[in-house]
């Protein structure tokens, strides 16, 4: 309970955001601020993907159940229900370009570890609502999307063949980083989901290779979503220094691949202002699986939001 007392009252804290900014890529790497209302009359931001091969995408899944509360009713309003970043969840499936997904196999920075463990259950009739505080119709949130036992045991053998340990889990039930992102963006509940854990090691290299091993499923049109915030720190130094590490993270996601990008990515606590937006990296650590998925892929940066006192919430897609 104090941990999740430390969220809410962190979010409580919080000033109002600056605009968000819709993302273009250019040459220096920089995000272009974009009018959030011309968003019907412009392309597409990211091209079709691969034929049956799907991208992966990391994404801010928010505070707590904060989409699905009223402005009135939230104490952080901008990210309630019809909030821009609501929004960009909603625009996620279209900015992909890609297929609908066979499946969707989500990493979640709420559910540790200390081995590989993956969600088999056929049906997932209730939710695990790991939050405290909230409106009591936040703890009656329902999405009822299949599970897929059979794509679970396929995952758990494609991480032993890479000698990474792995269990399935038949009793856990989904938490917030899978529920409240994927019932925004695909709302109909319709497309099989498998969560993974992370390991409480948070040991870099080890998630990069649990990427690698679940990248043949791609070729399927299996989904690869890693779901954490892009910077998570309870005492904000400021935003100046989580925008050095937004920058970094995002020029070393567009402008390398392969070893380099790995390279990169192994050492990503050097990069400007890592540990300020990270001390602990619990929801860092789905985005080294989403990029060990797709390293040869070319990413991009598909919306990012800067709030005051450092909180940055973005999303980055490699395809």
């Amino acid at each position: 309970m104090r941990v999740v007392w430390l969220y809410l009252l962190a979010f409580l804290s919080l000033p109002l955001f600056t605009n968000p900014i819709l993302c273009e890529e250019h040459n220096d790497f920089t995000c272009v601020e974009k009018n959030p209302l011309d968003l019907e009359q412009q392309e597409p931001l990211l091209t079709m993907a691969t034929a049956n091969k799907l991208p992966t995408v990391f994404v801010s899944h928010g505070g707590g159940p904060c989409f699905f509360m009223s402005a009135e009713e939230s104490s952080i309003p901008q990210m309630a229900r019809g909030s821009e970043a609501m929004k960009s969840l909603q625009r996620l499936p279209k900015q992909l370009g890609a297929e609908k997904p066979t499946a969707i196999v989500i990493i979640s920075g709420h559910w540790e570890s200390d081995k590989v463990l993956i969600g088999a259950k056929e049906r997932y009739t209730k939710l695990y609502y790991d939050y405290g505080g909230f409106p009591r119709h936040t703890y009656e949130i329902e999405y009822k999307a299949p599970g897929d036992p059979n794509l679970a045991k396929e995952i758990q053998g494609l991480l032993q063949s890479k000698g990474i340990p792995a269990e399935l889990d038949f009793n856990r039930d989904w938490d917030h980083g899978v529920f409240v992102p994927l019932k925004v963006s695909y709302p109909d509940a319709d497309i099989p989901i498998v969560e993974m854990s992370i390991l409480r090691n948070y040991d870099p290299k080890t998630h990069i290779e649990i990427g690698k091993a679940l990248e043949p499923l791609r070729e399927r049109g299996v989904l690869i979503v890693g779901s954490g915030f892009a910077t998570h720190n309870f005492r904000p130094p400021g935003l100046k220094i989580q925008q050095q590490f937004i920058d970094a993270v995002t020029e070393t996601a567009v402008g390398t691949e392969g070893k380099e990008r790995e390279k990169g990515f192994l050492e990503w606590a050097k990069l400007p202002g890592a540990r300020a937006a990270h001390p602990r990296e619990d929801h860092w650590i789905p985005f080294l699986v989403v990029v060990g998925a797709a390293l040869n892929d070319k990413g991009k940066l598909m919306y990012r939001e800067d709030l005051d006192m450092g909180f940055i919430f973005a999303h980055w897609s490699f395809q």
